[in-house]
């Protein structure tokens, strides 16, 4: 009994305690852990420093090239090339013809119009000849008048003295009054003489303004450079059939090249009251310079055009070409330089402090790319101070205050202003 009574309950319950002290002895011996300190994040970021400038916004712009000494020939009448001197893309000298349309086609009607210019002026020859004819039969039949008017007085005193009968009296102012309309009828015959004179004299100037006309055709069937130019196109050949108003050749003025850029609408005014202040405009495109000379009257939707004249480098301009250009808005005071990581939002920057991002705001005014080809954000900010140290590396989650260790300072933007 006592054997069975140790088996069941003493033994288990030895056991059970050994195992409780053991667990007891295992929890009291066991390492003492501290209780965690919680530490703030240092975030590594790179700074500049910055410094008020006096710089020009620059506006980046699209702009095509063409030519405004620019001429189209056309053929003065319809005819034939007969031959062609020059190429598209040649150089040519002043005074140097440029093609040739074959003079038969021109000369029959200069020959028409010389041969309806002597018609009329021998035609004047031979009224003139009528009209000094005329006037000696006018004088001839005044004095053929006088003669029957004194007859006719004669008569009259004979017939007082009644030696005279009426018939002899009417046959004397029958004389009188044929005489009379033949004075009248030769008379208008001078008149008639004087007014055919201007009639062709009219007809002569027409036939000597057609005449002009066909030689200055003829002339113009062999156009010649007036100055030094280059050739655009050339759209016929030697042999070549062309009708009156066909394009023969068209060329432009070497040094006339301009480029037209459609400036957006938001800066229109800023850049037309600099070009009626007097102020200088330029623009760059690689190593040409080009100046800003007149800007549209017109606007449009999308913008207004502006003209821009080379000034340097701008001999290998052709039209038709499209170049990217950075034109220089007007100069603008107390403004930074910085890149453009270090702008947030388009409103603000942050300036390190005490080891701690400091939020500053700011008004961005524009862009400036420098020689080295790097590209600057130019902002203003009151209160932004010469030396000051701003982040520029963009933090996604920056933050005022947020801790920060910087790190060596970058370029502080001054060749933002070359």
């Amino acid at each position: 009994m006592n054997a069975r009574l140790l088996r069941q309950w003493i033994l288990p319950l030895l056991v059970l305690g050994l195992a409780l002290a053991l667990f007891m002895w295992l929890l009291s011996s066991r390492p003492e852990r501290k209780p965690p300190q919680l530490s703030e994040k240092s975030w590594r970021v790179a700074v500049t420093g910055i410094r008020s400038q006096r710089l020009s916004p620059q506006l980046r712009l699209y702009a095509v090239v063409e030519a405004e000494d620019r001429a189209r020939i056309t053929a003065p009448a319809a005819g034939e090339v007969e031959a062609v001197f020059v190429q598209a893309g040649d150089r040519v000298e002043a005074g140097q013809p440029l093609l040739r349309m074959s003079a038969a086609d021109f000369e029959p009607l200069l020959r028409q119009r010389e041969a309806d210019l002597e018609e009329l002026k021998a035609q004047l020859d031979d009224l003139e000849i009528r009209r000094q004819s005329d006037l000696k039969a006018l004088a001839e039949e005044r004095a053929l008048l006088q003669l029957a008017q004194k007859d006719l007085q004669r008569v009259q005193r004979l017939q007082k003295s009644r030696l005279s009968s009426d018939s002899a009296i009417s046959e004397a102012r029958d004389r009188l009054g044929r005489q009379q309309l033949a004075v009248i009828a030769r008379e208008q015959a001078v008149k008639r003489v004087q007014t055919q004179k201007q009639q062709l004299k009219a007809r002569m100037k027409r036939a000597e303004a057609l005449l002009q006309q066909a030689r200055l055709t003829l002339e113009r069937s062999t156009p010649v450079a007036p100055y030094p130019v280059l050739i655009d196109a050339l759209p016929v050949a030697a042999g070549d059939r062309v009708r009156a108003g066909d394009e023969l050749v068209s060329w432009y003025r070497e040094g006339s090249q301009r480029l037209r850029a459609r400036l957006p609408l938001a800066y229109r005014e800023e850049i037309r009251q600099a070009l009626e202040a007097g102020d200088v405009l330029l623009a760059r495109a690689g190593d040409a310079v080009f100046r800003v000379r007149r800007i549209a009257a017109r606007a449009q939707p999308a913008g207004i055009d502006v003209w821009l004249e080379p000034m340097e480098g701008g001999h290998g301009l052709r039209p038709g070409m499209q170049l990217e250009v950075l034109l220089e808005r007007p100069p603008r005071e107390a403004v930074f330089a910085v890149p453009a990581s270090a702008l947030y939002d388009e409103r603000r920057v942050f300036r390190v402090a005490d080891g701690r991002m400091r939020s500053v705001s700011v008004r961005p005014v524009g862009f400036r790319v420098d020689e080295d080809g790097r590209q600057w954000r130019l902002i203003e900010g009151q209160q932004l101070k010469d030396g000051e140290r701003i982040v520029v590396t963009h933090l996604p989650n920056a933050s005022d205050g947020l801790k920060v260790e910087p790190i060596d300072p970058l370029d502080d933007g001054s060749n933002a202003a070359q």
